[in-house]
């Protein structure tokens, strides 16, 4: 249903009763999606998926309330925002077409990484984006790049896009030399092409 090659996701695995982790991740989550001019139901999605098969669709209830006091933005037709709980089976499908490993503890909590997956429209995963916090230009980067080019709608945007890569090292989309100064030489090639023009012109004047 969320993938019919109309938006962008970003995934969130999670339990609504982690005593840290996952509230922190969320919230810093919608922090910095509050940042990013792109909308929630509009332009992407934001899916939580709970992998407590305790959780009750009230707990993802209660959780996306929570988050919506700090995205400001309107949804459209109160839609992508999407928070869900489901069964051990599904969660465990869902987690292992992700490659998100978690396990259970022996005091009830689990062991689980900390990532947000960017998926194409059509379900496919596009990047994993590690750790509890993303700069608002990399989010948005990772949604242009997840888009398949839907979000790119200025000039500055396709340059954005153009001119950054994601660096699995940093973790981070960095500028790449090379493709700033193809730019660059482009744009000096086309001044020296309108002042030949330009003279010419005066010439003939």
């Amino acid at each position: 249903e969320y993938f019919q090659g109309e938006r962008p996701a970003i995934i969130l695995l999670v339990y609504y009763k982690c005593p840290i982790v996952c509230d922190v991740v969320m919230q810093k989550t919608v922090d910095t999606l509050q940042k990013v001019d792109y909308r929630a139901g509009s332009d992407y999605n934001l899916l939580v998926f709970s992998f407590d098969p305790t959780e009750t669709i009230s707990d993802a209830r209660d959780a996306r309330e929570t988050l919506l006091k700090s995205y400001r933005k309107e949804l459209p037709a109160d839609r992508g925002f999407e928070f869900h709980a489901g069964e051990d089976a599904g969660a465990r499908e869902l987690a292992e077409a992700l490659g998100f490993r978690y396990r259970k503890l022996a005091d009830g909590n689990y062991s689980h990484p900390v990532a947000k997956f960017i998926v194409t429209p059509d379900g496919k995963i596009s990047r994993y984006l590690y750790g509890f916090e993303q700069e608002a230009a990399d989010t948005k980067l990772a949604l242009m790049e997840a888009s398949q080019g839907k979000l790119v709608r200025t000039v500055g945007e396709r340059i954005m896009n153009y001119c950054y890569m994601f660096d699995a090292n940093s973790g981070k989309y960095t500028l790449r030399a090379m493709r700033v100064m193809q730019l660059g030489g482009l744009a000096t090639l086309a001044a020296l092409t309108a002042l030949v023009v330009a003279l010419l012109l005066g010439e003939r004047l």
